[in-house]
């Protein structure tokens, strides 16, 4: 019998930690010597929180890791699972988007096929035993 009370939120949180750790990595040597002019990131909000403090990714990671774990426990069960897949391939993308512009075409390809293994027996917004919480 299907339980409609958890959500999986590994999936989402998987994607925000490596989004995260990407945009980390690609960052020039000068941005991480304190030019935060040398910024290079996409996301208006992130943008706007790197080039305010050095750490400002982990600082917005941190709080939009907490907001989705509460958006989703707080949404009904269908808002939910729409959350998180909108989460899950929005990040997906940003990663993508990361190792298309470095020309790791060969890496985005990799990641997407890594994500759609680790994930093949499981669904985006499953109700396995491996959830964080039940409402």
């Amino acid at each position: 019998m299907k339980n409609k009370n958890k959500v999986d939120l590994y999936p989402a949180l998987w994607v925000i930690v490596w989004d995260v750790a990407i945009t980390a990595i690609y960052q020039p040597k000068e941005y991480w010597e304190g030019n935060l002019r040398m910024v290079n990131e996409g996301n208006p909000i992130g943008y706007i929180c790197m080039t305010t403090n050095q750490y400002g990714l982990f600082y917005l990671a941190f709080i939009w890791l907490v907001a989705v774990v509460l958006f989703a426990k707080i949404l009904p069960y269908s808002l939910s699972k729409t959350f998180l897949l909108f989460v899950f391939i929005s990040h997906n993308i940003g990663i993508v988007n990361w190792m298309l512009f470095k020309n790791h075409f060969v890496f985005a390809i990799l990641f997407i096929l890594l994500n759609s293994l680790f994930f093949d027996r499981k669904e985006i917004c499953s109700n396995s035993k491996t959830t964080l919480f039940k409402n």
